[in-house]
């Protein structure tokens, strides 16, 4: 039994609907044609072989033959097609640069692109939600029925489903994949409350969970229970530097706001342990990460000369607009206390998503923005969403055209390059197109005789191997 704090109160069973959410639902009993390693290496699901054109216009795909959806039917191109055109229409940043599905035979499937780039095999995985379900159970009980029902091809099948309370699957008899899933039931508990989880898992009515690293996991640790934690990502937050009247346009006040942050001692009382201080903007894990790039480390008095030589000896004022989570919440506070000591006074506004994201789409000025990790995986990927160049998130962070070509540069190689990814990370250091404070790690929790789930050995975080978890118990 696994508990999520986050609620399954969106389409299921049809993945051309779903939010962000419900994946992390859908994981278990659906599957995607690629799955994507933590280090950004694939391997096969649904999909046998790949193949990109020499042009990076297309990737024709060998299906997996022999598979069955749940309901008896069989998986293979026809069926691919079918949901690939139910997604390409939805202009999810997945499926943005898909433009259309061709059926070669009946196993091989080819999808035309409007453009490459090197995360584009990442659509197909199990982060780009590119889930196939069946269109038979489809085409028998329409759009309606299939929200709330997944008939996919996974290792386990859906038996029930209670809003907001629970998921319950049951070993799928017929999958693909011959001896597997080693468990007979999984039952996704949605468990908002802390302290209910604290208590269930403690009590063992819960073999795990996902948890962020803090003083919680470091008390479940404590009681005997066993952490998964990796670093996915980098805190940061993004100074309004693309409107000429804010002082965070200049550059020497960015660099005098990240000299004054002791990253080292706020890591120290807020991590127990887990997370450390961050100084660019790509996770140490990251073939992004550049250890040339010298650490902006606490230094107040040099913090101070940049803010004079800026023109602000007596300090500035802005707004501080953060996530209603922690850890960024405490972070907040910690950061805006050293920031007093240079004379600077950050005013703390505490957002709720949908304010955070209308900030996020529609811009602020004079003021810093937090921004949601990028994963390690494809660090170019998981920064579009915050740092593209077209400017369509984050619209206050000023991108230069001298950005715009690195950025692009380093997207469209037909592979992934390393010195190019690090030519970004070091531009986005050299103009602080963003402030980064400390290294966010994510973390599984789990009883001991929890066994081989893979937690965290995904490109995405909260997935995890349904099919090859077993309990030593």
């Amino acid at each position: 039994m696994v508990a999520e704090p986050i609620f399954p109160g969106g389409p299921l069973g049809w993945p051309a609907d779903s939010r962000f959410a419900e994946v992390l639902f859908q994981q278990i009993a659906l599957e995607p044609l690629l799955q994507q390693s933590i280090d950004g290496k694939f391997t096969g699901r649904l999909a046998t072989e790949w193949n990109v054109a020499p042009d990076g216009k297309s990737v024709t795909f060998k299906l997996r033959r022999g598979v069955k959806f749940h309901d008896g039917s069989d998986f293979n191109a026809k069926a691919v097609k079918f949901n690939f055109d139910a997604l390409i229409p939805t202009g999810k940043s997945s499926f943005v640069d898909w433009e259309s599905v061709e059926v070669i035979d009946d196993y091989t499937v080819k999808v035309n692109l409007k453009k490459w780039t090197n995360y584009s095999l990442s659509s197909f995985s199990y982060e780009g939600g590119a889930f196939i379900v069946s269109p038979t159970a489809y085409e028998k009980n329409g759009v309606e029925w299939m929200r709330q029902n997944m008939v996919g091809t996974g290792p386990f099948k859906q038996v029930g489903y209670e809003r907001d309370v629970q998921v319950v699957y049951e070993k799928f008899a017929d999958y693909w994949n011959k001896g597997r899933p080693y468990v007979d039931k999984i039952i996704y508990k949605c468990v908002a409350d802390p302290m209910t989880q604290e208590a269930a898992l403690k009590n063992k009515e819960l073999d795990g969970m996902a948890s962020g690293a803090d003083k919680r996991l470091a008390d479940l640790v404590a009681s005997g229970l066993k952490a998964v934690t990796g670093v996915l990502g980098v805190g940061a937050y993004f100074p309004d530097s693309a409107h000429p009247d804010s002082p965070l346009a200049n550059l020497k006040v960015r660099e005098a706001l990240e000299y004054a942050i002791d990253k080292e001692a706020i890591a120290k009382a807020l991590s127990y342990g887990f997370w450390g201080p961050a100084y660019q903007y790509a996770p140490s894990s990251s073939t992004a990460y550049d250890p040339s790039l010298p650490k902006r480390t606490y230094n107040p008095e040099k913090a101070k000369q940049l803010l004079a030589e800026a023109g602000f000896p007596n300090g500035v004022e802005f707004n501080f607009l953060v996530t209603n989570d922690e850890p960024a919440k405490s972070v907040a506070v910690a950061v805006q206390a050293n920031w007093l000591e240079i004379g600077v006074k950050a005013n703390i506004q505490i957002l709720e998503s949908a304010k955070f994201e209308e900030y996020a789409r529609t811009g602020w000025n004079n003021g810093l923005l937090y921004a949601a990790p990028p994963g390690p995986s494809n660090w170019v990927r998981t920064i579009t969403g915050v740092l593209d160049p077209t400017g369509a998130n984050y619209i206050s962070v000023a991108r230069s055209q001298e950005y715009i070509d690195l950025f692009n540069a380093a997207a469209t190689s037909m592979q992934k390059d390393t010195a190019k990814e690090r030519a970004v990370v070091k531009y986005i250091y050299d103009n602080v197109m963003c402030i980064p404070v400390w290294e966010v790690v994510r973390a599984w929790v789990v009883q001991p005789y929890v066994k081989d789930g893979g937690f965290l050995s995904h490109a995405g975080a909260f997935y995890w191997n349904a099919d090859t978890i077993w309990l030593d118990k």
